[in-house]
């Protein structure tokens, strides 16, 4: 069983000795093709032995058992391993389904399948039948080996020793590199959280994507591309990801928040970034803010541009002053962080006349605040309205000026 090259030629003496056979015609054609060399890697070979097998099977009753193991190798080799496991049921060797012919190939094919534990399983039962059984010992030495590796990175992982996990799950993955199952799917998922906690999201998203290409119903695996998604801006891929994540396992742990949060980050990443443009982190003060608006506002004033950059300055010194009139208002800022628009932020609000909103109805003129801020009433000099010298504002706190702008 398994032998190939006897069969061969035993089907072929037995040809001569009976020419009219055809269930030893068929099942000498299927040794052939599977035992020939040069052909064993074409795929079509082995969907062209499959075909041989079910044929032969077919014209002999009960079915050759060659025949039933040769169908079996062929469906392995073609990856239908669950198709594979249901026709070992039926399998056996003189009658024997516990022959280790067939627990030999039933230990690969759950191997091949993923269930690393009952392929363990199975090899231990064949060594303790035949202790000399070469295939079977190389092949629990394998399993173990890509197990402890595994189970090793995930201590180190829990431990969050995030490289020396990196290198156990690697390990694990090139014990076979031509493995193809839900158990690499596993090991590639958890060596992208590793990659995350490295901040690495383009090496996250590659093995994010292989255990998704390989399990196509694992939501982990979504979840970990989703998050390197994020990580890389995708903000779009990034929803996709969590509403996937969701409809396979909505148990998953604040999966509802994450979602939200990537829908936020989806909808400020389609509006203007105050942050990014004033040059500031999102952490920024009260002082860097003032700081970094007077810097930009100086640099996008029109008056300092050129004629034909004039309008692109325009507009930039148009935004300079929106992002200070919200970054500098604590409830302002609070629903901008949570994601408003500019737009969503002053609905409802009432417009001036100059068609700007704030309180009051009196929108700020951009040109005056530039024209004080330089003249000396940020610098000493004192302001309209009877405001002092120094920052322009009462001690403890910066003054608003009339018609609800801020100060710098």
């Amino acid at each position: 069983m398994g032998q190939l090259g006897e069969a061969d030629s035993q089907y072929k003496r037995a040809m001569e000795l009976e020419p009219g056979n055809a269930a030893f015609k068929a099942e000498a054609q299927l040794v052939d093709l599977v035992y020939a060399p040069r052909f064993l890697s074409w795929c079509v070979v082995y969907r062209q032995a499959q075909w041989h097998a079910d044929k032969a099977i077919r014209v002999h009753s009960p079915p050759v058992e060659t025949a039933l193991l040769l169908k079996v190798e062929a469906l392995l080799a073609l990856g239908k391993h669950a198709e594979a496991l249901n026709e070992i049921r039926s399998l056996t060797v003189h009658g024997d389904p516990m022959a280790t012919e067939v627990l030999t190939v039933r230990a690969q094919a759950l191997y091949l399948s993923g269930n690393m534990s009952m392929a363990e399983n199975t090899y231990q039962v064949v060594l303790r039948l035949d202790p000399d059984n070469s295939s079977s010992r190389k092949g629990l030495k394998r399993i173990k080996l890509m197990n402890s590796s595994k189970n090793a990175g995930n201590e180190a992982f829990k431990a969050g020793k995030w490289r020396e996990a990196e290198q156990h799950y690697t390990q694990a993955l090139e014990v076979d590199s031509l493995l193809k199952s839900s158990f690499v799917a596993q090991c590639a998922c958890n060596r992208a959280a590793v990659h995350l906690k490295l901040r690495d999201p383009e090496a996250a998203l590659k093995d994010a994507e292989c255990a998704v290409e390989l399990d196509s119903q694992y939501a982990k695996a979504y979840l970990r591309r989703a998050s390197a998604h994020q990580a890389l801006e995708h903000f779009e891929e990034a929803v996709k990801d969590f509403e996937k994540v969701k409809s396979l396992e909505e148990s998953t742990p604040n999966i509802d928040g994450m979602l939200r949060d990537a829908k936020v980050a989806l909808k400020k990443s389609k509006r203007v970034d105050y942050y990014k443009l004033l040059e500031i982190d999102q952490n920024a003060g009260e002082a860097d803010i003032k700081k970094a608006y007077r810097r930009a506002a100086f640099k996008y004033h029109p008056d300092k541009a050129s004629s034909e950059d004039r309008e692109e300055n325009e507009k930039k010194f148009k935004l300079v002053g929106q992002a200070h009139a919200i970054l500098s208002d604590q409830a302002k800022r609070q629903k901008y962080d949570a994601g408003w628009s500019a737009e969503e932020i002053d609905q409802g609000m009432q417009m001036g006349e100059d068609g700007t909103y704030g309180r009051g109805g009196h929108g700020a003129n951009m040109d005056d605040v530039f024209a004080h801020m330089f003249a000396g009433g940020m610098f000493g000099g004192g302001m309209p309205g009877g405001m002092g010298g120094g920052m322009g504002g009462s001690r403890g706190g910066h003054s608003r000026r009339p018609g609800g702008f801020s100060g710098f």
